[in-house]
């Protein structure tokens, strides 16, 4: 039985991009940089800079935003920092399901480590594009290997400045990070990006 669709006030238009924002250091007790299972963690979304070039470079007619409940604010700095730059806007009345089934009729997404927007990139349409960040250190789940290879997604280091269309650079990348292979990823340089 397929669900049935939501009504919603309005829905991301072909020209329009849809954010989301995962951040699980707001849902923890712990700080942006830990460790866990003695392996160096970040517990934090992609920084501005992630989103400013994927923006500035693509001119979407609306910029759309996504997240849990407790972090879309103007006083959260990822969430603040899109609506306040970009006019991004929140869609009405969302619960977890409404915002998977929004994200999924998106053309163009933005995500942040999480499988819940992954989910909804996987339930999008093919012509769909994916902007993936690869992160400098793990998060809490195995992103590396969440790697979507299908046509029309775009792989961004934003630790390096660096953007690749094609998976096995990509995963090169983001391996590279974890096994160590790419240099250490210092506390300092790391949190100077936000």
């Amino acid at each position: 039985m397929a669900m049935k669709p939501f009504e919603y006030d309005s829905t991301p238009g072909d020209q329009d991009v849809v954010i989301y924002v995962r951040d699980p250091e707001n849902s923890g007790d712990h700080g942006m940089l830990g460790e866990f299972n003695g392996v160096r963690r970040i517990y934090a979304p992609p920084p501005r800079v992630f989103y400013d070039r994927i923006l500035q470079k693509n001119h979407y007619e609306k910029v759309w935003v996504v997240g849990e409940p407790d972090i879309m604010t103007l006083e959260h700095p990822i969430v603040g920092y899109l609506m306040e730059k970009y006019n991004a806007t929140k869609p009405n009345g969302s619960d977890a399901l409404k915002d998977l089934q929004f994200i999924s009729l998106a053309r163009n997404i933005i995500m942040s480590p999480s499988t819940f927007v992954w989910w909804a990139a996987y339930f999008s349409s093919c012509k769909t594009a994916l902007h993936f960040p690869i992160m400098p250190l793990r998060p809490m789940l195995p992103w590396c290997e969440l790697l979507p290879g299908r046509p029309r997604v775009k792989y961004y280091d934003w630790f390096r400045s660096l953007e690749f269309d094609d998976i096995v650079q990509a995963r090169e990348v983001c391996d590279g990070y974890l096994d160590g292979a790419l240099g250490d990823v210092t506390d300092e340089s790391l949190l100077s990006f936000y």
